[in-house]
């Protein structure tokens, strides 16, 4: 029988995959706009917390199974992000005009915190199986939540409005296609990651 720390570490190691298959499953659901909005603030958003990793420098604990830089944690900034954008847009959609629309209602509420937990008992794992420090986690979650808050700004107050005054339907195209983009690149940034891992 698995130990406890076995069975997290196998909870861990597909967290990854639990929340790409998610993503990519809303995305084929949901095939508009906003879908692909928050997709490419996810991707920019790992692209920042990556930046902020090289900037940093700062190392792992002791014993981590990783050598790379930790602070902030790139699992905690994806799951900060993707979680608090879903929550945002479960309790506060945006209408078409970019107007927020207050939906407090039990079944989303309940949604929008369950959504969060699960993200941050994820989170959490990292410290858990050490590969990160409380810091290191609570710093990249944090830094999701924001990306998330000021993405989802921009959606209702720069995007949505443009939208509204193009006629021609390029923005729209454009939006797509960075979205198709950076799926893409991060993809094969994920999968490349996956090979390099398995090399003796």
């Amino acid at each position: 029988m698995p130990t406890l720390r076995v069975v997290l570490a196998r909870i861990n190691a597909g967290t990854k995959w639990i929340v790409s298959g998610a993503v990519l499953g809303v995305l084929l659901w949901r095939r508009h706009d906003a879908t692909c909005w928050a997709l490419l603030g996810s991707v920019l958003a790992a692209a920042n917390c990556k930046l902020w990793k090289i900037l940093l420098k700062q190392s792992r604990p002791a014993g981590a199974p990783k050598l790379d830089p930790g602070m902030p944690s790139s699992h905690a900034q994806s799951l900060g992000f993707l979680s608090s954008y879903a929550a945002l847009d479960l309790i506060l959609p945006f209408d078409d005009s970019g107007v927020r629309l207050w939906q407090p209602g039990v079944s989303r509420s309940l949604a929008a915190a369950g959504i969060l937990g699960s993200a941050m008992g994820f989170t959490w794992l990292r410290v858990t199986l050490g590969f990160h420090t409380s810091a290191q986690v609570t710093v990249g979650f944090g830094l999701g939540v924001a990306s998330a808050a000021l993405w989802q700004l921009l959606y209702g107050s720069v995007y949505l409005p443009a939208l509204a005054a193009d006629a021609t339907g390029r923005l729209r195209l454009g939006l797509y296609a960075a979205t198709a983009f950076a799926a893409t690149v991060f993809a094969i940034k994920v999968l490349r990651d996956r090979h390099s891992e398995k090399e003796p």
